[in-house]
């Protein structure tokens, strides 16, 4: 349906970003007119939006060779390992970077890693993003 993904992202992004500021914008008259519960509600699902919105933001700078809008994901925890690889947590899976695995410059300021799984299961690195690195 959509020939270029970048630019759904886009029109998403854009999108959330104006339901954002047009959802401050309204919600101190919202509360005289609308029921509590309703106001709560409109209030979660505008916030969805926005969080959701900071989340393709980063699926759009990803290389197409990296990801499919899937498989990459911001690290929650990295650590270095005493053989030189890195341990990257990234919610719910886990990932060993081999030492001299080539990293990518990070466009967040965040690491960044995406993923594949192996015929045994285990997830292994396509990509690796760090910051600091140009």
């Amino acid at each position: 349906m959509w020939a270029n993904p970048m630019k759904r992202h886009r029109i998403i992004a854009d999108h959330s970003s104006r339901l954002c500021a047009f959802a401050g914008a309204v919600a101190p008259f919202a509360r005289a007119a609308v029921s509590r519960r309703r106001f709560t509600l409109l209030s979660a699902t505008a916030l969805l939006v926005c969080l959701s919105s900071a989340e393709l933001a980063a699926h759009g700078w990803y290389p197409k060779l990296c990801c499919n809008d899937q498989d990459c994901f911001k690290a929650t925890a990295v650590v270095r390992l005493v053989d030189g690889s890195l341990k990257i947590d990234a919610g719910h899976i886990t990932v060993i970077v081999p030492r001299g695995f080539e990293a990518r410059p990070s466009q967040d300021n965040d690491t960044h890693v995406c993923v594949y799984r192996d015929g045994m299961g285990r997830y292994q690195p396509r990509c690796v993003f760090v910051p600091g690195i140009s």
